[in-house]
């Protein structure tokens, strides 16, 4: 899964669980019985801690690159690939 992938995924799980309460509750500072909003911040943090590993990959991958060269050594390569989710 590419990252464009990855963000769009999650963009769409995010409009899938947005919590949606019903106004005429909430301005009178009620809860809505039928709003769910605990699965909204769920996937937020699932999807912020997603951002924060996938950036965490590209530094690692980066620094690997760097260490072994471009060409670089077939097993670093298909480890990456694996870690990413990638056939070689």
């Amino acid at each position: 899964m590419t990252d464009e992938e990855l963000t769009q995924a999650m963009a769409e799980l995010q409009e899938v669980v947005r919590c949606r309460c019903d106004e005429a509750y909430r301005d009178r500072g009620l809860k809505d019985p039928h709003c769910e909003c605990d699965s909204a911040e769920a996937v937020k943090v699932v999807a912020d801690r997603i951002k924060d590993l996938t950036a965490k990959l590209a530094k690692a991958e980066a620094g690997l690159r760097e260490i072994v060269g471009e060409c670089g050594c077939f097993i670093a390569c298909a480890a990456l690939a694996e870690i990413k989710g990638e056939s070689q």
